[in-house]
């Protein structure tokens, strides 16, 4: 059965408007939204199951059934920005030919009857997915596209039903008169004299080989020519600007468009459920009770947010604090809001280097197990310390879980210090399920002979770094033998792009912004073995290195567990990471940092030394040192920032963010 996975875990803190409680006000407003929007998506009458997510003023809802689902965001003012259906019991013979004028029409009328008002231009899309008719969406006004207001909307397999729909939309501005506009030839005029361009290298890629290209760019990013002035228009100034004024985001293009319904009983249930959850007051208090985690009066509650796991399912809530001494940072910290147990606690900004006070392991090991020891609780009591590093910055230790004496290699724990012996950051991932029994598995001797009867076990030349020399050792031909203990079938089973180009490999990318980007990103062979994506959790370090190793490299191969180190290797001595920096120890894995991430980014691209130049304006408010990381990939498109004129160096980027970034920086 396909899960439908909300989108809006954001483990970033966000600044945006601050939710009053994770129960009563937000289940009021989410009955609302969904009242206003209930008689434009159809019937839901037939859902046996029902969830309800939200996140500063945008609203998801989830129904399914077996093999059944559908999925709606929509904002407070009822406008619909995502719809997406899927019914598994659909077969088809095979990709249809469809009538594309027809399905047009139909795609036409589907989003009037969605958003009614809302005025826009389709084109068909030259890769439809999966032989279904699709149409890229275009907002206009008056004729005029409206730049990045676009989406998409995609027909069942016969071009008459909805399958999904997506659109950004911008709110709350009005147009300017275009009535009198300058001519194109006056336009590229004063484009050339006060912009002008730049003549530039750019890596493309081809059958997984990166290759160079002489190219010309635009010399100055974000700037354009006024059609009705000539004069110059500075879109990043207008959107500082635009923020600063504390103009509303909320959508409101058709909150009279249709009338209030009644929720079924299923909904009633679900919104009963929510509304049982402890309230941002309740979780509040009892996160600044508890003193390791250091939330006292000075730290004000500035974000949450609230969202449902279908895999485990429960709901999850993100709670955002910002320092009132701005220079102390802030902390987050994300919560399971039906009992207050604490998943990720983390602090940014703020930091001061020292190369004193550097405690031993032993001491580092014991102070992290208290830690976490008091935060885990009971399930903490499956954990062991697996290892403590420490160095001038502060020490680290990460856990692993075990049922009867074997790894859950899926669950994991991280306590880290800054070198004052601060509580820095920690993270508890606890699968829920059952286990299947050790007692079932087969016997060493008998999985050993498996593997080795079956998969090729040669001598290669490996780099001994120590001696500098290639030295000949025995592997296998392929990277990753997992054997699955009890059936003694290899548990790598990969589908590869020739057999479907990705299309359906991962099973829970469809609600995710990046889906595309992402089934890209694999069809270069950048991809991991799991097909769970899981694109709204924050990435990990490793997981973000083995990317741009896979990205450079074109491998082919998924990322897996023998990934990791033949990633660090190759990225150390292409001069991408030093093995020497704490942020790349690969027993130090929590979820990688923003302006991490940017630094891999430009030592990628080779911009390295144009970044330590001594030329940039800040272009955000947090970032004072290094600028030109975050400055060079905010003009080249890659990263820009997290809002209210900040870049958030500290704060971590989700998966389906890290595609986007990885994507973004393969384009250029």
């Amino acid at each position: 059965m396909k899960r439908i996975l909300s989108i809006f875990l954001s483990l970033v803190l966000s600044l945006g408007s601050l939710s009053t409680v994770f129960a009563a006000d937000e289940t009021t407003k989410q009955q609302q939204v969904l009242e206003k929007i209930k008689g434009r998506i159809g019937d839901t009458e037939r859902y046996e199951n029902f969830t309800a997510d939200s996140y500063n003023n945008i609203y998801g809802f989830s129904w399914e059934n077996e093999g059944e689902s559908l999925y709606v965001t929509a904002t407070e003012d009822g406008f619909i920005t995502d719809y997406s259906y899927y019914n598994n019991m659909d077969t088809e013979d095979g990709p249809k030919i469809v009538d594309l004028a027809e399905a047009k029409t139909n795609a036409k009328n589907i989003v009037n009857a969605l958003n009614p008002g809302f005025e826009f231009t389709l084109e068909s899309s030259s890769s439809s997915r999966g032989g279904t008719p699709s149409f890229f969406i275009q907002r206009t006004e008056k004729g005029i596209p409206v730049d990045g207001d676009t989406g998409y909307i995609e027909l069942e397999a016969e071009g008459w039903g909805l399958s999904n729909f997506y659109i950004t939309y911008t709110p709350d501005l009005g147009f300017s008169d275009a009535k009198s506009v300058i001519s194109k030839e006056e336009a590229e005029k004063i484009y050339m004299e006060k912009l002008g361009l730049k003549l530039v290298y750019k890596p493309v890629y081809k059958d997984g080989e990166r290759q160079f290209v002489l190219a010309y760019d635009a010399k100055e990013n974000n700037k354009y020519v006024n059609a009705v002035t000539g004069g110059i228009f500075d879109y990043q100034q207008s959107l500082e600007n635009y923020k600063n004024e504390g103009v509303s985001m909320g959508a409101g293009a058709t909150a009279d468009a249709a009338e209030s319904e009644a929720l079924t009983e299923r909904e009633k249930e679900e919104f009963d459920k929510i509304a049982g959850l402890k309230s941002t007051e309740e979780l509040d208090k009892a996160l600044r009770a508890i003193k390791i985690l250091g939330i006292d009066d000075t730290y004000t509650l500035e974000s949450t947010s609230l969202y449902y796991d279908d895999y485990n399912k429960r709901y999850y809530g993100t709670l955002g604090y910002e320092n009132k001494d701005k220079d102390k940072g802030g902390i987050s910290v994300t919560v399971d809001p039906s009992n207050g147990d604490i998943l990720i606690f983390s602090t940014y900004g703020g930091e001061a280097e020292t190369t004193e006070n550097v405690i031993s392991k032993e001491e580092a090991a014991k102070k992290a197990q208290e830690v976490f020891n008091a935060l885990a609780g009971e399930r903490g009591k499956e954990y062991k310390l697996n290892e403590a590093s420490t160095d001038k910055y502060g020490s680290w230790t990460d856990f692993i879980r075990y049922k009867d004496g074997a790894e859950c290699t899926m669950d994991s724990g991280y306590v880290s210090f800054d070198s004052s012996g601060n509580l820095k950051y920690f993270s508890i991932s606890y699968s829920y399920g059952d286990f299947p029994s050790v007692s079932s598995a087969i016997t060493f001797d008998e999985a050993a002979k498996i593997i080795f009867e079956n998969m090729p076990y040669r001598v290669v030349y490996m780099a001994d770094y120590g001696t500098k020399k290639f030295v000949p050792v025995y592997g296998f031909e392929r990277e990753n033998i997992a054997l699955n203990a009890v059936t003694g079938e290899f548990i790598n089973k990969i589908t590869t792009v020739e057999d479907d180009l990705f299309t359906y490999y991962y099973k829970d990318i469809d609600n995710s912004y990046a889906k595309d980007m992402i089934i890209t990103l694999a069809q270069y062979g950048v991809y991991f073995e799991d097909t769970n994506f899981r694109p709204t959790e924050a990435i990990t370090q490793k997981d973000f290195v083995a990317m741009l190793y896979c990205a450079i490299r074109g491998t082919g191969a998924p990322i897996n567990d023998d990934t990791y180190e033949e990633a660090y290797e190759y990225l150390q001595r292409r001069g991408i990471i030093d093995l020497s920096e704490i942020v790349f120890n690969m027993a130090d894995n929590p979820p990688i940092r923003r302006e991490q991430a940017a630094e891999l980014i430009i030592r990628m691209l080779g911009y390295e030394d144009i970044a330590k130049l001594d030329i940039y304006a800040p272009q955000f408010s947090d970032v004072t040192e290094d600028i030109g990381y975050s400055s060079l990939l905010k003009g080249l498109g890659i990263m820009q920032g997290a809002g209210d004129g900040k870049f958030n160096p500290k704060g971590s980027i989700t998966r389906q963010d890290a595609a986007v970034i990885i994507y973004k920086a393969l384009s250029i």
